[in-house]
């Protein structure tokens, strides 16, 4: 069983006369930082102040049963101190740090995954981008966001499958209809018809319009224009959406299941939850239109379903879509948005916990938008206008390993700068190079000590140094426990940054990871005259490189040999 369990299980033991349900709400043992023990619990404060008495006797009393080591804890805990108002410090032993690393050289690929999510059915929808033109830096953001994020679920634990939702009907796609339209009329020659003020701009409408009127001829231009437009919005966003697709294989990303409004919607499933809500007393009509009292579940005022016209609201679909879900069987619905659906998500909470569904079934992640800087000027875009960057320009420019790991950087309700000029730097300014050459110099240090006779063949595993009886780790000195620490933290980064949904939690422990290994390759040698140190270290620098590649692995960016 890991310490951190250990540990959780004796501080449970150590407060019997406590509700169990009260200590699952509250922070139990997370590995500490610097000096300040390497467990560390701040329970007896948080405590304190539900149960009431002094968070520091609470402390005391805690420390005191954790000190007795009940079960394992006698090979692992050194001291626990207690500081301040009541922080717990637990100090592990040598022999932890040890046995950690012949835990990591054992797992290999497998180090890193835990139970935490107990199989639980998680549907994660992602840039789910509209079929009106190619993916932009901000679908690419969401696209490598979510991409992680369900690598990570599925490392800890969780059930999860990947949704794209196309918005493939609507008056958007009759705006791209009626654009295309245009195009393709003015191909063929003719211009009485305006572009609409509104339409799609960008040069990839004129070339489609250009293209249809090259294959198709005057078939459209013999239509009337209420069909014509219908049919070539319906035309157009096939098109873009299969280009869409191509974008993401490029990228590293193949979503589960690709979801279309258009289909669902004539599947009857609108129809059917509107009669549903009717029947549970959740709509009434006024001024014509049918309104959903979502006022009554959180939302600052009730939303219109079913417009006075008789046409849906876009809500309604996505409603039923969401609700959908749920009939498929999911336990969890996570979806991604950008920042001007901050208002939609609110009256989509308040639809689910209508419909019966717990909050925190339901989660809903703004993603922040990007901006591209090329040559220390941020570049403004505008989708409509056709004034935008593509993520297929991006992968061009700058490679789909940096592209993914400086989406992730960030965390997703925070906005992002993507300097294209600092991550082509091959520097050690470049995060992404100062991550990889880090797996690099690694994979040179062990070919090195196999070159010099120092490491048997049969000792190696998946290009590390393993060496089965582990007997020379007793040399490590207090800088390589150091490293070693910082390695303990790779799985419950993870389980943090899948139960919080926040995957950057995981390039920000990389980029913490590679700067702690180079620092120590500057102040210690790895290969030198003592045999034992040597060896040691050897397995110490593999651990190390096990953790960078599970870690790139997860990330879905290239693990290099060398650079």
């Amino acid at each position: 069983m890991p310490v951190r369990q250990e540990i959780n299980n004796a501080i449970r033991t150590a407060l019997p006369d406590v509700d169990q349900a009260v200590l699952d709400e509250l922070p139990l043992v997370e590995f500490g930082r610097g000096d300040r023990g390497d467990l560390v619990t701040p329970i007896a404060m948080p405590l304190a102040k539900r149960i009431g008495g002094n968070p520091r006797e609470l402390a005391e009393r805690i420390a005191g049963v954790i000190r007795e080591k009940p079960g394992k804890l006698d090979e692992f805990v050194d001291r626990v101190e207690v500081a301040g108002p009541g922080f717990i410090n637990i100090y592990l032993t040598r022999h932890f740090w040890e046995g950690l690393i012949r835990t990591i050289l054992s797992k290999g690929p497998r180090y890193g995954r835990s139970k935490i999510g107990q199989r639980r059915k998680v549907q994660l929808e992602f840039a789910s981008a509209n079929p009106t033109g190619p993916l932009s830096v901000a679908h690419g953001r969401q696209a490598a966001l979510g991409d992680v994020l369900a690598n990570i679920m599925t490392q800890t634990g969780f059930d999860v499958s990947t949704e794209y939702w196309v918005n493939d009907c609507g008056n958007q796609i009759g705006k791209l209809g009626e654009s295309v339209y245009v195009r393709y009329l003015h191909a063929l020659g003719e211009r009485s018809r305006e572009f609409p003020a509104d339409g799609y701009q960008g040069e990839d409408i004129r070339e489609l319009g250009a293209d249809i009127a090259a294959k198709e001829g005057r078939k459209y231009a013999d239509m009337t224009p209420e069909q014509a437009v219908a049919e070539l919005g319906r035309l157009a966003s096939d098109r873009i959406l299969a280009g869409i697709i191509a974008d993401f294989k490029r990228f590293g990303i193949q979503h589960h299941t690709v979801f279309s409004q258009r289909t669902f919607e004539s599947e009857g499933h609108v129809e059917n939850l509107l009669e549903r809500m009717h029947d549970l007393g959740l709509t009434y009509e006024k001024d014509g239109a049918v309104w959903m009292k979502t006022s009554d579940y959180g939302d600052e005022k009730d939303r219109v379903l079913v417009k006075s016209d008789g046409t849906w609201a876009y809500r309604l679909s996505d409603i039923a879509y969401h609700e959908d879900k749920f009939n498929r069987g999911f336990e969890l619905v996570v979806d991604m948005f950008g920042p001007d659906h901050h208002g939609h998500t609110i009256t989509m909470q308040s639809a689910m916990k209508a419909l019966g569904h717990p909050v925190e079934t339901v989660r809903f992640l703004t993603v922040q938008h990007c901006t591209i800087i090329r040559d220390g000027e941020k570049i403004n875009m505008s989708t409509r206008s056709g004034k935008i960057i593509t993520l297929d320009e991006v992968i061009a420019e700058v490679g789909v390993d940096v592209a993914r790991f400086i989406f992730l950087t960030q965390k997703p309700d925070s906005h992002l700068d993507f300097d294209l000029e600092l991550v082509k730097q091959e520097s050690l300014d470049n995060p992404v190079y100062y991550i990889q050459y880090a797996h690099a110099r690694i994979a040179s240090i062990i070919r090195k000590a196999q070159e010099q006779g120092l490491i048997d063949p049969a000792e190696m595993s998946r290009g590390v140094y393993t060496n089965g009886d582990s007997t020379h780790l007793g040399a490590l000195e207090d800088r390589d426990i150091g490293l070693v620490k910082k390695l303990a933290r790779f799985q419950p980064v993870l389980e943090k940054a899948g139960t919080e949904l926040e995957p950057h939690r995981l390039t920000n422990y990389l980029s913490e990871l590679a700067a702690e290994f180079h620092n120590y390759y500057t102040h210690c040698v790895v290969i030198g005259d003592d045999r034992a140190l040597t060896l040691a270290r050897l397995q110490l620098v593999s651990a190390v490189r096990v953790v960078l590649a599970n870690a790139l692995h997860l990330l879905g960016v290239h693990i290099p040999e060398t650079m």
